[in-house]
């Protein structure tokens, strides 16, 4: 009896450790939803995309936990091959194939199976650079010059966005209680689907699209306006003489800067006077 029960004492945690290697071969996978973004690839020079595809994709992967670390810590993408591709509508298929995996996940299942875009014959024109203002300057100030470098774009795009196109702005300027000239960097706003040819302006690093910067000068100066003042009595100086002026009073038209002329007072700013040192009595 003795011997029997220290059989199955050894027996006993023979088992527990073959079941403890059982449950960690066969554990459970896990499955997780992620977002993964798309990429364009080899698309022709002559050919654009209109509209905007879908940015991401939504991916069902499954995989032990240790993968699924590894699988998380790199950047994944759904890149779709357009190197084949004509103008009008294209509808691309999206699977595994287009989703760069990593070992030991699997991809269940991807949301939406497919992609559909359209392309069409990429055209480009050259276009003037207009600059675009909010509100105005300091009272009294107007801008003299506004002049953006480059003065001109070449843009490009569908045909049919071109051809609606004479002009890119750029983003408008703020020029609240603004006296003084600047200069400045400024993103131009160009329409969904067209693009500007980057040679010699820069790229705004913060914007995902690129946007073209030009740099704006915007020269600003005192407003110079005229301004009547009427009935502004005539003095006679330096004689002793009995004096009589016809006519009494004069209308006078004063240039200068406008915040000047609109605190202007007839009244104590302005004296109209005959000189008659010299003068004998007469007309």
């Amino acid at each position: 009896m003795t011997k029997q029960h220290s059989l199955l004492l050894l027996l006993v945690p023979g088992l527990i450790i073959a079941g403890g290697l059982y449950l960690w071969f066969h554990s459970p996978a896990m499955e997780s939803h992620i977002s993964i973004p798309t990429r364009l690839k080899n698309l022709s020079p002559d050919l654009v995309v209109v509209g905007q595809p879908p940015t991401e994709v939504d991916v069902l992967v499954r995989g032990r936990k240790s993968g699924f670390k590894h699988f998380m810590g790199q950047k994944h993408f759904c890149v779709l091959d357009l190197a084949h591709v004509k103008t009008g509508l294209v509808t691309l298929p999206v699977g595994e194939p287009e989703i760069s995996a990593t070992k030991g996940i699997s991809i269940v299942r991807v949301n939406p199976t497919s992609i559909t875009l359209r392309v069409e014959a990429k055209r480009t024109k050259t276009v003037p650079v207009v600059v675009t203002f909010t509100e105005s300057p300091a009272p009294g100030y107007k801008v003299s010059l506004s002049l953006a470098t480059p003065s001109t774009l070449q843009v490009s795009g569908p045909e049919k966005s071109l051809d609606r196109i004479s002009q890119v702005a750029t983003q408008p300027i703020s020029l609240k209680d603004v006296s003084e000239s600047f200069k400045k960097e400024i993103a131009v706003d160009l329409p969904e689907g067209v693009t500007a040819d980057s040679s010699g302006i820069t790229a705004d690093s913060s914007m995902e699209t690129g946007t073209p910067l030009v740099v704006v000068q915007v020269d600003i100066e005192e407003n110079i306006i005229v301004r009547p003042f009427a009935g502004i009595p005539v003095e006679a100086r330096n004689t002793t003489f009995p004096v009589r002026i016809a006519p009494l009073t004069i209308d006078i038209d004063v240039r200068g800067p406008e915040k000047t002329l609109n605190v202007l007072s007839a009244e104590k700013d302005i004296k109209a006077y005959v000189d008659l040192a010299g003068l004998a009595p007469g007309v």
